[in-house]
């Protein structure tokens, strides 16, 4: 008998894992890959129930309840999950950080958020949070440290992994034995109070544009969204869904972890991408699910090892995040034997918007980002603001149960992008056709002015991937004495394929409006990403508009 539906805005994140425990108790929830394979840590959804109710008893005995803020600087693992349940259970809200954040981006985080609790582990690959911390908040080399000059609201802080090597620190073992005393009935009389507005976690933009925003996501946010993903990607109790991004980010969290919660599905992760385990993983823990961002399924299908597996148990998977050429679809559907499905989101909107289904013809499957899920959308005029028809570009906004409540502490911010009725302007710019379907041409904000004619960059990269020596390219605007910008094409070539900058703009002649035509050509082997895979655009363009400055050449479109 399948898992009992969630009923949109009826319950929240507790009562979902309780509905996922008695259903069926001894199914695996979670298996976590770490340190390159070498740790692999499983947990049944009884187990998962169990840890998480004695990790929310020991927060409680902390003075940890309804409203207040956990941070989590953790990589992916059982006990990312665990505190997520855990914060759940007592009405508290999780405040992800990115795990590849740099000291003075934490500091952001953990300020900005005014996080009473910080849990972490002392170090991930290269990063040594210990030593951030130590920087960060030098009273954590005394014991029972409980007040910190740069962060005023933070109460706790505890080590997870391993013991704490700062004197101030708790340990995960410390903090459970410490709720040891409270019943199951009294924390149950906590978690009964908790409703399904109430904020779940704040979930930080990606800062692909600037500073990163919070979010505020409350359990009818992520839970509806989680629900009407894990139907289109057609997950249920047998299914296996390997998640190999992070779950700080929405991809990870929600479209991963809590899609397989809503069908009871186990879910596989791994501390950081490693494209051959996870060709091992998805042929050794026979899944039937996966999904990423494009360079995720580009790096396996390059991978060596990609011939070496059976994978005849998948079944499906998704790809958002970024541009998805058609051709790597192509490929990954015949190289795994699986269906691929386009979706388009945000943080903001916790995060689907769109997305493809698998009875969808190929092309508009792959090619396009879908159509409405769950939410109501429509297309405006970013001049007009009238909203206009299939076939013509505009900007996508959303209204619904998708859409967050608002960015932490910054209502202006909030205001630029929900309007009074309740549409949430994404600044994506996209084009719908007479099937309903979606097709994103580009970022509002991308948009650059050539002599007075606008230039989505989205057009301009799809048709320089068509170039045979062409991987990759991403397209930004540069200053320009006499049009006030052009266009900056940055590309990457295939593997064994040359091209040089002239040849690729003579190869845009004629078949796009000349101001359309980039005037300069850049060559990159990789690009800045984020952690969630999404090209650092502002990056690129700072850097190369500040070389250009000095190189000052470049042929004329």
């Amino acid at each position: 008998m399948p898992i009992a539906t969630y009923e949109p805005g009826g319950e929240t994140l507790a009562d979902r894992l309780t509905v996922a425990r008695v259903h069926n108790p001894e199914q695996e929830a979670l298996v976590c890959y770490q340190d390159d394979g070498t740790r692999v840590t499983r947990l049944t959804y009884e187990e998962l129930y169990q840890q998480a109710l004695a990790i929310a008893k020991g927060l409680n005995a902390r003075g940890v309840g309804h409203g207040d803020h956990v941070a989590l600087w953790l990589p992916n693992g059982p006990e990312w999950v665990l505190f997520q349940h855990a914060t759940a259970m007592l009405g508290a809200v999780l405040v992800p950080a990115n795990s590849f954040y740099r000291e003075a981006e934490f500091e952001y985080l953990l300020r900005q958020s005014d996080a009473a609790v910080l849990v972490y582990t002392p170090r991930f690959l290269n990063l040594d949070y210990e030593q951030a911390l130590r920087n960060l908040a030098p009273e954590l080399e005394s014991s029972g440290a409980h007040r910190f000059d740069r962060f005023p609201m933070l109460r706790d802080v505890v080590c997870v992994g391993e013991e704490p090597g700062l004197p101030g620190a708790l340990s995960l073992h410390a903090l459970v034995d410490g709720g040891q005393a409270m019943t199951d009935e009294d924390l149950f009389r906590i978690t009964a109070d908790v409703k399904p507005d109430d904020a779940l976690m704040i979930m930080y933009t990606s800062g692909t544009t600037g500073d990163p925003k919070g979010c505020l996501l409350s359990h009818a946010n992520l839970l509806t969204n989680s629900l009407h993903f894990s139907e289109s990607l057609e997950l249920d109790d047998d299914s296996r869904y390997l998640i190999p991004i992070p779950f700080f980010h929405n991809g990870g969290c929600v479209l991963g972890l809590l899609s397989a919660l809503q069908r009871g599905s186990t879910l596989i992760s791994m501390d950081r991408f490693v494209p051959a385990l996870a060709l091992r993983i998805l042929a050794e823990e026979k899944c039937t699910h996966t999904g990423g961002v494009p360079t995720i399924y580009i790096a396996l299908l390059h991978d060596p090892s990609l011939q070496e597996y059976d994978y005849s148990t998948m079944k499906m998977a998704f790809m958002a995040g970024a541009p998805c050429p058609v051709e790597v679809s192509r490929s990954v559907e015949k190289a795994f034997g699986m269906t691929i499905i386009i979706g388009l989101g945000m943080t903001e909107s916790s995060p689907l918007i769109t997305i493809s289904r698998k009875e969808d013809p190929f092309e508009q499957r792959v090619g396009s980002v879908g159509r409405p899920k769950g939410c109501e959308a429509k297309i405006i005029g970013p001049d007009t603001g009238e909203e206009v028809g299939p076939g013509f570009d505009g900007e996508l906004l959303t209204r619904g149960p998708n859409v967050m409540q608002g960015y932490y502490k910054m209502p202006k911010q909030t205001a630029q992008v929900l309007d009074e009725d309740g549409w949430l302007h994404t600044g994506d710019m996209v084009r719908c056709d007479e099937d309903g379907f979606y097709y994103v041409t580009g970022r509002l904000k991308d948009l650059y002015i050539v002599g007075g004619e606008n230039v989505a960059p989205a057009e301009v990269e799809a048709f320089m991937r068509t170039h045979p020596a062409v991987q990759d390219a991403y397209l930004v605007g540069v200053p320009d004495e006499k049009y006030g910008e052009v266009g900056l094409a940055v590309v990457q070539l295939k593997a064994d394929h040359e091209a040089t900058e002239a040849e690729l703009i003579d190869y845009c002649r004629g078949q796009l409006a000349s101001f359309k035509v980039p005037r300069y050509v850049e060559f990159v082997t990789e690009y800045p990403l984020t952690p969630a895979g999404k090209v650092k655009k502002f990056v690129l363009q700072d850097a190369y508009a500040k070389s250009m400055d000095l190189k000052g050449y470049g042929p004329t479109a």
